[in-house]
């Protein structure tokens, strides 16, 4: 069983490993410029069940589902 700060912790440790790839994806046009996982954090081309990450201007990456763009 994992504690709230422990999947925390988890979760933040596999977005921030994400970021570099989406900023690059974004600005070289990769793949229509967006990154996008499956819910396991893998990278996907699928278009549905998919999380997007989108470069934000404090140069981070906002992460969301599709509909939500």
């Amino acid at each position: 069983q994992c504690r709230d700060q422990q999947f925390g912790e988890f979760f933040f440790h596999e977005l921030l490993a994400l970021v570099p790839e989406a900023l690059h994806v974004y600005e070289h046009n990769v793949g229509g410029g967006i990154l996008k996982t499956d819910y396991d954090f893998r990278v996907t081309r699928k278009r549905e069940d998919v999380l997007w990450y989108i470069p934000n201007e404090r140069h981070g990456v906002t992460i969301m589902l599709p509909s939500d763009y």
